[in-house]
């Protein structure tokens, strides 16, 4: 799942689960002394009530209409104004807020939602603040004027309790969850999905501990928006790192966290050009190696990254290890590392073979400018463009030059690695690393120039 669709989704679940639980207790209490079939009208205003959600059918606009007095009163009632049910509610209102900002295109780096509630939480505000506060509530009210109409709600019926400076979504939606399934075991859903069906989510047994690390640091916008961002990131990467290893042949989960090391390397790259915070960034990197793989980062030895035998390490500690320690006959280091677990995981193991150099520094373009992409998305909203997508070697032709000179599934001879070269020659293997070795713009170039070259010539099977 996408990071922005992540918290989208968070949001949407938690608004259906806390509509559910508070419809079932306002119910539950009416039932003392109000009919079944009032109760339940009653009920359902109260829940739409509460986060300032107008009804849309007639029936229930007349209702509510009729009625407005006797919500606001229940709404006052003890049993909705504890410690507990003002933690629950609030911890809702914020996921409900954050989703719809997100999906109004809100950013996560540079994070209005989150600044807002921050300037909001200041005991005192002087004459700077209250500028500061009142043009980012205009630049959410820009994007949606539902974004703040929970918390606002609730303020106004005193139920609102501020959020820390790093509120936890994940956690305030298995509280609501919880809620929900305590509140109403055999009441139904009304004026909500009839398919609503709330999963329990296991809390980890295990804290993050880079994560942990993160919020320790001084709370500025940045770092708030990299802690905002990993739960969906690390998730959408990892998906991604499995359909990269599948597109290469290979299905063994180690390989596809290896392939999930190297997205990382781009994703610490993009993110640097945001901060030059290098320890802000690498526990960025670190928290999401926790979260998709439950292992911490771990550091080769010299002689593991001498013989290549890196596999089992996770994070990018590794790639950094690799340039540090080669020799002046590895263009580069990182490209020569992951083609040796490439090679490793494929059971053959032959570095020294030029076309398995070429299909690993191809995937290493790939996969890292995913990294990249994918951050950039995920924190900016920014996608690649067709033209950046069109210049990366595709999926499909990395997976057949897997075996240069075999036949594919089309009856065609699978082209070698490089495009339009019978066989890679010793400078033809040195020209990509160079252009690897410059960057990935480099690379990119490097790529379609070959391509270019490689369509001029002609495709063999055509003539043949």
């Amino acid at each position: 799942m996408f990071g922005g669709d992540y918290i989208v989704q968070t949001g949407q679940e938690t608004y259906k689960a806390a509509t559910q639980g508070i419809y079932a207790l306002v119910c539950r209490n009416l039932l003392e002394t109000e009919s079944e079939e009032f109760a339940r009208e009653l009920a359902a205003a109260v829940a739409l009530f509460i986060w300032d959600d107008p009804p849309t059918d007639k029936g229930h606009i007349a209702f509510r209409r009729e009625h407005q007095k006797r919500i606001e009163g229940e709404i006052w009632k003890p049993y909705l104004r504890t410690p507990a049910m003002q933690e629950l509610l609030s911890g809702a209102a914020y996921n409900i807020g954050y989703s719809r900002y997100v999906a109004a295109g809100g950013g996560r780096l540079l994070n209005r939602y989150l600044g807002y509630l921050r300037s909001d939480n200041l005991r005192s505000k002087n004459a700077s603040d209250w500028k500061a506060h009142t043009a980012l509530y205009a630049k959410l009210a820009e994007l949606s004027l539902g974004i703040l109409r929970p918390i606002e709600s609730l303020k106004r019926w005193s139920l609102w309790k501020p959020r820390p400076d790093n509120p936890n979504e994940q956690q305030y939606y298995q509280a609501i969850c919880a809620f929900a399934r305590q509140s109403a075991p055999t009441f139904d859903v009304v004026r909500t999905d009839p398919t609503f069906h709330v999963e329990q989510v296991a809390p980890s047994a295990e804290r993050n501990p880079a994560l942990d690390e993160l919020k320790r640091l001084p709370q500025a916008a940045i770092t708030a928006g990299l802690i905002a961002a990993i739960p969906g990131l690390a998730s959408e990467l990892y998906v991604e790192a499995k359909k990269q290893a599948s597109s290469l042949g290979i299905h063994d989960a180690n390989f596809v966290e290896c392939v999930f090391d190297l997205e990382l390397v781009g994703a610490f790259e993009k993110v640097m050009t945001f901060t030059d915070d290098r320890n802000l960034v690498s526990l960025f990197v670190d928290a999401m190696v926790f979260h998709a793989t439950g292992k911490t980062p771990s550091t080769p030895s010299h002689v593991e990254i001498s013989s290549g035998e890196t596999s089992g390490h996770r994070g990018i500690a590794k790639y950094a290890l690799a340039t540090k320690h080669s020799s002046s006959g590895v263009p580069d280091p990182g490209a020569w590392l992951f083609t040796k677990e490439f090679t490793g995981a494929r059971g053959d193991g032959d570095i020294a073979n030029p076309s398995q150099i070429v299909v690993g520094g191809r995937s290493v373009l790939t996969i890292r400018r995913t990294g990249v992409w994918l951050t950039e998305r995920a924190l900016t909203g920014k996608s690649p463009t067709q033209v950046e997508l069109d210049a990366l070697p595709n999926q499909e032709s990395l997976s057949e030059s897997l075996e240069p000179g075999a036949r594919n599934a089309h009856g065609k001879q699978n082209p070698l690695p490089a495009p339009g070269i019978d066989l890679p020659t010793k400078e033809q293997v040195t020209e990509s690393w160079e252009a690897y070795k410059k960057g990935p713009d480099a690379m990119l170039e490097w790529v379609k120039k070959n391509r270019a070259e490689y369509e001029a010539k002609g495709d063999p099977d055509k003539k043949n």
